[in-house]
């Protein structure tokens, strides 16, 4: 039997300062691993608006959360 990873602590994006004071936009869609342990890791930006501070923001936050790791007959596995 599989379980795919959960989410458990997701870490909010960090923007910097000056979106904020331009009304800027944007969104990211990144694709990543998590490990046995929970840690995401190839943590890797699919799509996106082009906004490299945004792009950074969704890495580091995503980086930052938590995850109950995917298992496989009861163990823990790597998956994305």
């Amino acid at each position: 039997v599989y379980s795919a990873p959960r989410l458990i602590s997701a870490a909010k994006p960090i923007y910097p300062s000056a979106a904020f004071h331009r009304n800027t936009e944007g969104w990211v869609r990144v694709h990543f691993m998590v490990d046995g342990s929970g840690q995401p890791y190839e943590i890797a930006v699919t799509e996106s608006t082009g906004i490299e501070a945004f792009e950074r923001a969704a890495i580091e936050a995503t980086a930052r959360s938590r995850f109950e790791p995917a298992h496989r007959g009861g163990e823990p596995i790597d998956a994305g």
